[in-house]
C-alpha cells in the first residue's frame, strides 16, 4: 500500500489514478522550483526588503 505525503497531510492510497495524480502533482512543484542559485538570490532580496 504506497503512502503520499501531501500539503494537507499523509494518507496510504490503492488507488492507481490518486497515485498517479500525486506524482504529476509532485513533478509540477519540482519543475517550478527555482534553483539553489536562484532560491538564495530570492531570500536575499526579501532580507533586504525586511531591513
Amino acid at each position: 500500500m504506497p503512502f503520499i505525503e501531501t500539503f494537507a497531510g499523509s494518507l496510504y492510497s490503492e488507488s492507481e489514478s490518486e497515485i498517479r495524480a500525486a506524482n504529476l502533482t509532485y513533478s509540477h512543484l519540482q519543475a517550478s522550483a527555482l534553483s539553489a542559485t536562484e532560491s538564495l538570490r530570492f531570500l536575499r532580496q526579501a532580507a533586504k526588503q525586511c531591513e
